[in-house]
């Protein structure tokens, strides 16, 4: 199951899009919660819509971004209509949306069933509720109502980190954040966070002790980075961005950056190169090591990467469309 919080906007743009699906039958509404007037209406339309959820956000004369506006999308047919209406009303009270108005659409014009939530941000009496809550808390949120062990889980991608010995404290705190988990070091004290909660308290010390050291094989990291720039000659290092898989949201979002190179050294030496993004630029390279069990940073293998580099930032993201999976 996804979830995906769209991007705020002014207005309830939602409400014309779901309900312009609704009248080519390509969607249908499941819910109107909270509605009032509106559940009076004999032939409702998108206009009526807009209307209501935009008088309601009046009461809030500050706010300009009010619309809230979610997908949940499931592959292939496992979850039915009731499921993913009782699904989209749980998950509204567990975000504490639960007594605002808002409508739950089912869409049926892809592979995968999905539904969209419009919702508004300002309750009748004029308050705003925080839209701040970013995806771990709403993907937090799912996961509980689906119920996902969310402390097993981190348990195990955790675990398996610890048993590798990092070259530095940010490569370790980079894969945290590709495993999903932010991590903050604070006063000595690192948090290891996901779905809006802290999972792990470790003192700095401690952290350096378990995961950090000097002993590493120069030769064995001499003789990686000797595979890599052999490899580089017969396979392209060409580095693009991979997109989350999901043809219902737009702008999907870049979860990895791989390349010809990467995904050989994957496969045949069990050696995995981790690109490190800073706006788009590449930054870093850190290699993994699964034989050795060692993660290191490497200039060398940065410089290789970097050789030759004349794309521009426009030209390696409209990839997209070749490489999006």
């Amino acid at each position: 199951m996804i979830v995906k919080i769209l991007k705020k906007s002014v207005g309830f743009p939602a409400i014309k899009y779901n309900m312009t699906k609704v009248a080519r039958g390509e969607a249908e509404i499941l819910s109107m919660a909270n509605a009032g007037i509106l559940n009076g209406f004999l032939d409702i339309s998108a206009r009526d819509i807009e209307q209501y959820f935009s008088a309601v956000s009046r009461a809030n004369s500050i706010s300009k971004k009010d619309q809230l506006h979610v997908v949940f999308s499931e592959k292939g047919e496992r979850f039915s209509k009731k499921n993913f209406e009782v699904l989209g009303m749980k998950w509204m009270k567990e975000m504490g949306f639960e007594k605002q108005p808002y409508m739950i659409f089912f869409h049926k014009d892809t592979q995968n069933r999905h539904i969209h939530i419009v919702s508004t941000t300002i309750r009748m009496d004029g308050s705003k509720i925080s839209d701040e809550f970013d995806y771990s808390k709403a993907l937090g949120a799912l996961n509980k109502l689906l119920g996902l062990d969310s402390l097993e889980e981190f348990k195990l991608k955790v675990s398996r980190m610890m048993g590798y010995k990092y070259s530095c404290l940010s490569d370790f705190r980079l894969l945290l954040r590709q495993q999903g988990y932010k991590s903050f070091l604070s006063d000595g004290i690192l948090k290891i966070c996901r779905y809006g909660k802290v999972f792990l308290r470790l003192k700095e010390e401690v952290v350096k002790e378990f995961v950090l050291t000097n002993a590493f094989d120069k030769y064995r990291i001499a003789e990686i980075e000797s595979l890599i720039l052999h490899t580089s000659e017969f396979s392209d290092k060409t580095w693009y961005p991979i997109y989350r898989s999901n043809k219902v949201i737009r702008h999907n979002p870049v979860i990895a950056h791989r390349s010809e190179l990467s995904e050989y050294l994957k496969k045949a030496h069990n050696v995995e190169l981790i690109y490190n993004i800073n706006k788009k630029t590449l930054v870093s390279v850190i290699v993994i090591d699964r034989l050795s069990k060692n993660v290191f940073t490497s200039p060398r293998i940065l410089s290789l990467m970097l050789a030759n580099e004349d794309r521009s930032t426009s030209e390696i993201y409209s990839a997209k469309a070749r490489y999006g999976r």
